[in-house]
């Protein structure tokens, strides 16, 4: 077990957090973005094939179209924002937190797409995490990332 926890805690430097949580932002805005089409086809669907199921287990009918719209591109909006770093604290969590429901509102509909998952579960983990040693911005577009080391970043990582 030494050996799992040695690997596990190693530190990791800030810039490493921030570039993964970059490139996991960016592949997911890109994502909702090249399947935008079929999320905003979902928003019309009849409520007669609905089903809800994971975070929207509850549903028992579609909300109205233009309010699913408005969500999918607010989380389109929030993707960019935490791909070049904007305020991070806030919308990465934001960001993870809706791209969930937009996913899962597409997934109640029979579509199923575990990749969808993957990218949810990675953005919840990196969405939360906060950055051990970055100083202040802690983001890479505000210079305030330095190269310090913390067990913290490296778990995140890992």
């Amino acid at each position: 077990m030494n050996t799992v926890d040695t690997w596990l805690m190693r530190p990791a430097p800030a810039t490493r957090l921030a570039t993964l949580r970059i490139l996991c932002a960016a592949y997911a805005t890109i994502f909702l973005v090249a399947r935008l089409p079929s999320f905003w086809r979902g928003t019309t669907l009849p409520s007669s094939r609905l089903d809800g199921v994971g975070v929207l287990w509850f549903l028992e009918s579609r909300p109205s179209p233009g309010l699913m719209q408005v969500l999918i591109v607010i989380v389109v909006l929030l993707g960019c924002m935490v791909t070049i770093g904007l305020r991070h604290r806030w919308t990465g969590p934001l960001f993870a937190i809706g791209f969930l429901i937009v996913s899962t509102y597409r997934l109640s509909f029979g579509h199923v797409i575990h990749t969808e998952h993957l990218i949810a579960i990675y953005l919840l983990i990196i969405g939360i995490s906060p950055t051990h040693g970055g100083g202040a911005g802690s983001h890479l577009c505000s210079g305030g990332l330095g190269q310090v080391a913390s067990w913290r970043n490296g778990l995140v990582v890992r």
